[in-house]
């Protein structure tokens, strides 16, 4: 592994149909602005790995940056949202829910998410930018903490938040749901 190991954890733009009412929307015309402008903040870092979560807001947000360095965007199930319940009409209540939570008290498909998350991010061999979710980024800069709440701050959409993976298991948070 590298001395330092920068992560840019990157929330997707504004999606067309919000989290509770459909579970895989693209992103708004705002939203594709705010993934241009992302790119342009983000493009003089120069070619980093480019990873995104499976979902279309994600993706979608990714690639203004992968044309920019003309790169391929890595698809990578780990940073998808967390997990929820598959009922459309109970999604608003669930998430209300698990957001008041601390990390002891969540199920253990949230835990094992979160897990999965963290040791991906642990794994990464080079700096990476990385195409995710609100709760995503929370549960890495929790972790980073050790901060019990499930939700620590509110990532502005196309915001970036920046790690270091400084030593394996060690992870600094350097900013969080700031554009660089």
């Amino acid at each position: 592994m590298a001395d330092n190991i920068d992560v840019y954890l990157v929330r997707h733009g504004q999606a067309e149909l919000a989290w509770s009412q459909a579970k895989n929307a693209g992103l708004s015309e705002i939203g594709h602005q705010q993934a241009e402008d992302v790119a342009n903040d983000l493009a003089p870092l120069k070619s980093l790995q480019l990873i995104s979560s499976p979902l279309l807001r994600a993706q979608q947000t990714a690639m203004p940056l992968g044309r920019r360095w003309e790169v391929p965007i890595q698809i990578d199930d780990r940073y998808q949202e967390v997990p929820i319940t598959p009922n459309a009409a109970e999604r608003k209540i669930w998430l209300a829910d698990v957001m008041s939570c601390r990390w002891h008290e969540v199920s253990d498909n949230v835990t094992a998410w979160r897990n999965a998350a963290w040791e991906a991010l642990l794994a990464l061999e080079r700096s990476s930018v990385i195409f995710t979710h609100f709760m995503l980024i929370n549960a890495m800069v929790t972790r980073a903490t050790k901060e019990q709440r499930l939700v620590c701050f509110e990532p502005n959409y196309a915001s970036v938040t920046r790690l270091r993976i400084v030593a394996k298991g060690e992870c600094e948070v350097l900013s969080m749901g700031k554009s660089i």
